[in-house]
C-alpha cells in the first residue's frame, strides 16, 4: 500500500479576484471575501496519504503525487465555496476551506476522500497522539514501526516547506517511542536548524552520528551534518 501525506498551503488576502484560465483563455472571474489573510498551511493528519498542494497568490495551484509535480488549472465556484483544479495528465481535485481545516477530494481514479488539519493547531501532540498510537490490553500506548514511518514523512515534508515547529512535534513523538530510529534525528536536527536552534540541532546530529557509526554506516553521514555541529 503506498503511504500518501497531504500537504496543503493556501495564500490569500481579504479581498482577492480569482481568475482562471484554461487554454490561455479567462474561465470564471470571481471577488473573494475570505478568511485567508497569510500563508496557511494544511496536512493529512489521519491518513498515510502523501499528496502536497501549493496555492499561490494568484491561485495558481502546484500538485505533487509522490515526486510528480502536477500542473493544471484552478477553477472557484463561488455558488458552491469550492475549488476545483484539474491537471494536464487529468489528474482532478476539489478542496474547500472550513474552519482550520481542508476537506481534500479526487475525482478520478485516485481513492482519496480526506480532511486536512491546519499547522499550528496542534499544540501538544495530544491528537496525533490519539491518532497514530495504539492501546494494548493493559492500556500501555505504542507505536507501530509503520505509523513510525508515516509520521516520520509527515515531518520530513512539512520541515521542506518551512514548517518546522509541527516537524519537531512529531519527530519528538516518533523518538519517544523509537528512540533509535535514526532517520528521525537527521530531520529533527534539520528541522532545528531551520528554527535556527543550533543547540538543539547539534545534539540532535550528534546522536544521529552516534547511530549511524554503531550501524556500520558512517560513510553515508551528509557532509552538511558535519559542517552544522561545527558552526
Amino acid at each position: 500500500m503506498k503511504r500518501i501525506t497531504i500537504l496543503v498551503i493556501l495564500i490569500s488576502c481579504i479581498s482577492l479576484i480569482v481568475s482562471a484560465q484554461t487554454n490561455g483563455e479567462i474561465k470564471e472571474i470571481y471577488e473573494l471575501n475570505d478568511s485567508f489573510t497569510n500563508d496557511r498551511y494544511f496536512y493529512s493528519l489521519n491518513n498515510e496519504k502523501q499528496i502536497f498542494l501549493f496555492a499561490c497568490k494568484d491561485w495558481n495551484i502546484s500538485i505533487w503525487l509522490k515526486e510528480e509535480k502536477l500542473e493544471g488549472n484552478i477553477v472557484f465556484y463561488k455558488e458552491h465555496d469550492y475549488w476545483s483544479f484539474e491537471s494536464e495528465n487529468n489528474y482532478h481535485f476539489e478542496f474547500q476551506y472550513s474552519s482550520n481545516s481542508v476537506d481534500f477530494t479526487s475525482l478520478n481514479e485516485l481513492p482519496i476522500n480526506t480532511t486536512l488539519v491546519e499547522v499550528g493547531i496542534l499544540t501538544n501532540g495530544e491528537l496525533l497522539k490519539k491518532t497514530w498510537l495504539n492501546r494494548d490490553e493493559n492500556g500501555n500506548l505504542s507505536l507501530s514501526k509503520r505509523n513510525a514511518m508515516t509520521l516520520n514523512d509527515k515531518a520530513y515534508y512539512l520541515s521542506e516547506i518551512g514548517c518546522f515547529g509541527e516537524a519537531i512535534m512529531i519527530l519528538k513523538i516518533v523518538l519517544e517511542y523509537f528512540p533509535t530510529r535514526i532517520v528521525a534525528y537527521i530531520n529533527l536536527g534539520d528541522a532545528y536548524w531551520g528554527l535556527e536552534e543550533k543547540d538543539n540541532a547539534s545534539q540532535a546530529y550528534q546522536k544521529y552520528i552516534e547511530l549511524m557509526k554503531a550501524s556500520g554506516k558512517e560513510c553515508k553521514i551528509p557532509q552538511r551534518v558535519y559542517e552544522r555541529i561545527k558552526e
